[in-house]
């Protein structure tokens, strides 16, 4: 895992590990192979991880102002039966995880996480 303070924008190089957001670099780009079953087993495509402009968001009736960072699924010309799916992962400076949706790569179930509350302690 890769993480970084919540202050300040710094350049950012991964190195092995799994970029969560890459903060407000807007140019960061990357890119992770999806295996069938796990390492070792058939690459089935790749998602393409990279940070959106800021938008507004709604969640559980709460609006925040976030920096989207989306992965994109294309799945490799030998695979059937696949189809694009998209993650989405919606990070407030300052608070952490908004919300994520993860579409499964197999069939149409997604994943979905959200801030409930939160009490900021200074």
């Amino acid at each position: 895992m890769v993480s970084y303070p919540a202050s300040g924008n710094i350049d950012i190089s991964e190195t092995g590990g799994h970029v969560l957001h890459p903060g407000m670099d807007i140019n960061y780009i990357y890119n992770n192979p999806i295996f069938d079953l796990g390492p070792g087993s058939p690459i089935i495509g790749n998602v393409l991880y990279q940070l959106q402009n800021e938008s507004n968001i709604i969640v559980e009736g709460t609006s925040y102002t976030v920096f989207p960072y989306k992965g994109v699924f294309t799945p490799i010309s030998t695979t059937t039966g696949l189809l694009p799916k998209t993650q989405d992962i919606s990070y407030k400076k300052g608070l952490g995880l908004v919300k994520e949706i993860c579409h499964a790569v197999y069939g149409n179930d997604y994943l979905e996480t959200r801030l409930v509350s939160s009490k900021i302690i200074y």
